[in-house]
């Protein structure tokens, strides 16, 4: 008589129903942030209220915002007081 034994592994869950949810979780972050050189930024404004105060800020992606702030409602962490330095050579 011959015996058949299936290996197997109960989690709870299957493999498979996780998938969809790890792909819609990498595309979802993919789509939300880009990053340009090191500096993460977002493809779109938080919802943040901010002052209209003008204090400029240098974002580390080279653009310049009213205020750190708006710099935060945009993702930008790292940026310097003042306006960005933008001389280009012709």
């Amino acid at each position: 008589m011959f015996f058949k034994t299936t290996v197997f592994f109960d989690f709870g869950f299957s493999l498979l129903n996780l998938f969809p949810l790890l792909i819609f979780t990498l595309l979802l972050t993919v789509g939300c942030i880009s990053k340009d050189n090191g500096c993460v930024t977002l493809k779109s404004r938080k919802e943040i209220a901010c002052t209209k105060e003008y204090v400029p800020v240098c974002g580390c992606n080279n653009i310049t915002y009213s205020n750190k702030c708006e710099a935060g409602a945009w993702g930008i962490n790292e940026f310097n007081i003042g306006v960005c330095n933008t001389n280009y050579m012709d």
